[in-house]
């Protein structure tokens, strides 16, 4: 196996080192939150179908409060298995 050339010797050394001094990444604070989803689909003609998708998040007011999330797609076939 061939050697590395002293300039990647010392740019791998440097990363390293890099790494070894960083700050850890530490989060702000535990969070706690539930997501419930439900979503349907519907064969609205030979090449198409249509998806619609619900989802509601729990999580406390100090983290921003509960959310919901609502999506309606179109998925369109435009060739043969495609």
């Amino acid at each position: 196996m061939p050697a590395f050339p002293a300039s990647r010797k010392c740019l791998a050394a440097l990363a390293l080192l890099l790494l070894a001094i960083s700050p850890a990444a530490k989060a702000a604070e535990e969070e706690t939150q539930l997501w419930i989803g439900a979503s349907a689909t519907v064969k609205a003609s030979p090449s198409d179908i249509i998806v619609v998708d619900i989802g509601h998040r729990f999580r406390r007011d100090e983290s921003g409060g509960e959310q919901q999330l609502a999506r309606i797609a179109l998925d369109h076939a435009v060739a043969k298995n495609v």
